[in-house]
């Protein structure tokens, strides 16, 4: 019997490790690359995108909205679209805001060349918590003014495309597209190869730098179907090794980056769905999320308090701990005590709403 990616789920009782050790590996890859940027300036990561390492950072972001794409499928599939929507909110929503008060509560007064009183009634300051609804605010007033990249939390850029994400599944559901896992593939696809299309007719995407964020909701809709197609898509090393090759080719030219995310999710997907045994580290909790919004704040921070050690690797070794403790403490202290509540959450959206049928 041909091994699929449904059995191999299944094999694994719905909670294959791969994906929460490719969680923290990507997280981990995110706050590693950002150091180059932190220690030297935009200016110096850019080269490094058309170098022969090239498919490695490439990855990254792709793969970690593909990972979310098939995951929360799972999710779309056994709740209503309302009780969908809520629990995407109670997922992103309290380490975000978290992330926004520790920036502008605590790291903000601590390093901002203003003093207090012109710093809190800056305009800066108080756009900043626009944040909290995905209105992306990259700067403080006074803080990092000085450090060769001037953000607060650049790693903030993909947070709307991850919203535009959950919009998009939310409607295709609503028109009963995910029902259809194979037109869902061919919307998938279809997005791809139109913006492919502009690409190559209008504006090519830069090669010095991540996906666009279009392309990152591609990979996510992939990501999606697979799940959707989970019991005839193959499970196999040589489906795994073809889609490697496949994506290390494409992510090599501007024409192409965007058909790359789709031979991407399938990798991503198969080493998601391996299985070797959990570490204390990934049992029964998810860092990935906090130590990807913690890290850029925490990583500026130790640049600006040590500007003579001011080198990547150094960042990376003194901030890693800071980010990690960071992430446990909000995953225990705040994340675990929302998504604690969500079977409440969704009883008062079945009571509300009446929505409680599979959106599937």
């Amino acid at each position: 019997m041909t091994k699929t990616l449904g059995s191999a789920l299944k094999r694994a009782e719905d909670r294959p490790s791969g994906f929460d050790y490719l969680r923290l590996s990507l997280a981990v890859s995110i706050v590693a690359w950002h150091t180059i940027t932190i220690c030297y300036g935009p200016q110096a990561e850019a080269p490094l995108w058309t170098q022969w390492f090239r498919p490695l950072p490439f990855f990254i972001i792709p793969a970690f909205f593909a990972l979310s794409g098939f995951l929360v499928a799972g999710s779309l599939e056994r709740n209503s679209i309302g009780a969908f929507v809520a629990l995407r909110v109670i997922r992103i929503a309290p380490a975000l805001a978290v992330e926004v008060l520790v920036s502008a509560l605590i790291i903000g007064p601590l390093v901002t060349r203003l003093d207090l009183s012109a710093y809190f009634q800056d305009h800066l300051f108080q756009r900043y918590f626009l944040n909290l609804f995905g209105y992306i605010q990259y700067f403080l007033p006074g803080v990092f003014t000085d450090q060769p990249a001037p953000w607060v939390n650049l790693q903030l850029w993909t947070v709307p495309f991850e919203l535009e994400c959950y919009v998009a599944i939310t409607i295709l559901a609503a028109l009963g597209v995910t029902r259809r896992p194979a037109v869902l593939l061919l919307v998938a696809v279809a997005a791809a190869s139109v913006l492919t299309v502009n690409g190559v007719f209008r504006s090519p995407p830069s090669m010095e730098g991540a996906l666009p964020g279009r392309g990152l909701v591609v990979a996510f809709l992939v990501g999606v179907a697979l799940y959707r197609m989970r019991e005839v898509v193959p499970f196999s090393w040589a489906a795994f090794l073809a889609s490697l090759i496949a994506y290390i080719g494409l992510c090599f030219f501007p024409q192409t980056l965007f058909l790359s995310v789709i031979p991407a999710a399938y990798v991503t997907v198969y080493v998601g769905l391996l299985n070797p045994p959990r570490v204390l580290l990934v049992k029964g909790a998810d860092y990935s999320y906090g130590i990807f919004l913690y890290g850029y704040p925490i990583q500026q921070t130790v640049s600006f308090f040590l500007p003579e050690l001011r080198l990547p690797l150094f960042n990376f070794m003194m901030t890693l701990p800071v980010v990690c403790l960071l992430a446990w403490t909000s995953w225990v202290f705040v994340e675990s005590k929302v998504l604690s509540q969500r079977k409440g959450i969704i009883r008062c959206i079945e009571q509300s709403t009446g929505l409680w049928r599979t959106a599937a």
